[in-house]
């Protein structure tokens, strides 16, 4: 019988840039939310400094699309929610800047 193929860590996609990470978890989002939050957080960290705001609005445009993906999906007949979400209790992406500037996140 075959070995289910195992997500060991980001060292494979260290050479990416952050725009490469953002578009990929956009498509691995469809099938494995977990990889995606990791590899958005490793876009996060490649984006230094304010001068950066491109692409750090690039990155928030991608967290509400995935999160409006994930939402969307809880309302097909076929979602099972802790196949998709891996038996660990759903969480959405979070935004670099925050819609809210009264919204502090750690």
């Amino acid at each position: 019988m075959a070995k289910k193929a195992t997500y060991n860590s980001l060292t494979k996609y260290s050479d990416w840039s952050a725009r490469k990470l953002i578009d990929e978890a956009r498509n691995v989002a469809r099938w494995n939310p977990w990889i995606a939050h990791d590899w958005m957080r490793e876009a996060s960290y490649q984006i230094t400094g304010i001068e950066q705001y491109r692409l750090i609005e690039y990155h928030d445009a991608a967290v509400e699309e995935i999160n409006a993906w994930w939402r969307m999906l809880t309302r097909m007949r076929f979602y099972k929610e802790k196949e998709f979400w891996q038996g660990i209790p759903p969480k959405m992406l979070i935004k670099m800047v925050p819609d809210d500037d009264n919204v502090v996140s750690l």
